[in-house]
């Protein structure tokens, strides 16, 4: 559960009390008094009503209408630090008035069930989604699935974040689909409630996704890690699409995406057999980028982050955009989007970087 999954209104007292206080340096003379203010009003404020919502406790706060818009700022101030003080966002999410002189401000703690979100690197740059059903062998249900897509999405958002790391346990990235979840569904239940068909939140994200498989990554598992733009492995990670044991098919692109990573024929072979692959034929074979130590395979994933952090994250974007394209188009319009995608790199600010390079450059070599 998330740092603030059950948090009383005193135990949020005393997480924000820290983030006002080290505002409060760093503020100027005039700013002090309504940073004091907001901090009595958090202080003296009464907890009306606690309910639940899907990945978040509610909570409403009432305070006096003249301090909202001041204290609305000053709570965004303090979410946009949270990383110092708690790996749980929290987030304004609409203010109301209540009377002429009381308006409501609902204050959302995300707490999570099935998954865990912090950031590390240097700076806090990177993301760091786990899967956290270690009972299951992190095997994927609708609402883990949920939980993933707003986690990243989340982090997605976050401006101070260059890449996201997705994993699960050291014993398993995920070891399938969970059984018991689809056991009881027959072909009616799956095509008109669109099984799995919010399963691929993490295509959605913008920024660079990777996956740092250790352990089982069979079924989905393998489907989720190859939805990510990088894989790197565990020297005991195992890929498969054991599916056909099951007497069926992948479902969420283990027949796609796995043909594309290794070829027809040896995602024939996976596929039809059932049969694993370790890691060191997943890197091989162009499914993982990396093979490292288990106990280090995180860490690897959050370097690779921090690099990616180094660059414009506008760019990265553009980047992994025109990447993906080369999965989705022919040659020929592939090449028509990436020439396009390239044209719109001269409109941002870090293009001009580049052309300051090049004059330094050429200033120290006359043959330029």
């Amino acid at each position: 559960m998330a740092f603030l999954a059950r948090a009383s209104f005193s135990q949020l007292r005393g997480v924000l009390r820290p983030a006002l206080v080290s505002h409060v340096s760093g503020c100027h003379g005039a700013q002090v008094p309504l940073v004091r203010a907001a901090a009595r009003l958090l202080s003296s404020g009464k907890l009306l009503h606690a309910g639940e919502t899907f990945g978040a406790r509610v909570q409403p706060f009432f305070f006096p209408v003249s301090c909202v818009v001041r204290l609305y700022a000053l709570l965004q101030w303090v979410s946009c630090t949270r990383s110092s003080w708690s790996p749980s966002p929290l987030t304004v999410v609409r203010m109301r008035q209540f009377s002429p002189h009381w308006s409501k401000v609902v204050l959302v703690c995300p707490s999570y069930e099935y998954v865990t979100v912090e950031k590390r690197g240097e700076g806090s740059c990177v993301g760091l989604v786990t899967l956290n059903r270690p009972k299951a062998l992190n095997a994927l249900c609708d609402g883990l699935m949920k939980e993933v897509e707003a986690a990243m999405l989340t982090l997605d958002k976050d401006p101070g974040v260059a890449a996201i790391i997705l994993t699960g346990s050291e014993k398993a990235f995920a070891a399938g689909a969970d059984i018991k979840e689809m056991q009881n569904k027959d072909f009616v239940d799956c095509y008109m409630g669109n099984f799995l068909e919010g399963w691929d939140g993490v295509t959605k994200c913008k920024k660079p996704v990777i996956a740092a498989v250790n352990g089982y990554a069979l079924g989905g598992g393998c489907e989720l890690a190859m939805m990510c733009d990088i894989i790197l492995a565990g020297e005991k990670a195992r890929f498969g699409q054991p599916e056909i044991a099951l007497g069926t098919i992948p479902g969420a692109g283990g027949t796609q995406r796995l043909t594309r990573a290794v070829g027809k024929s040896r995602a024939m072979q996976m596929c039809v057999t059932g049969d694993p692959i370790n890691a060191q034929q997943a890197k091989d074979w162009g499914l993982a980028t990396s093979v490292h130590p288990p106990d280090q395979l995180v860490a690897e994933a959050v370097k690779l982050g921090e690099r990616i952090g180094q660059h414009s994250k506008l760019v990265v974007a553009i980047c992994k955009e025109s990447v993906n394209n080369a999965q989705e188009l022919s040659l020929h319009e592939g090449l028509h989007v990436e020439k396009r995608l390239f044209y719109t790199t001269f409109a941002t600010v870090s293009i001009f970087s580049i052309r300051t390079l090049f004059t330094s450059f050429g200033q120290k070599n006359n043959s330029i």
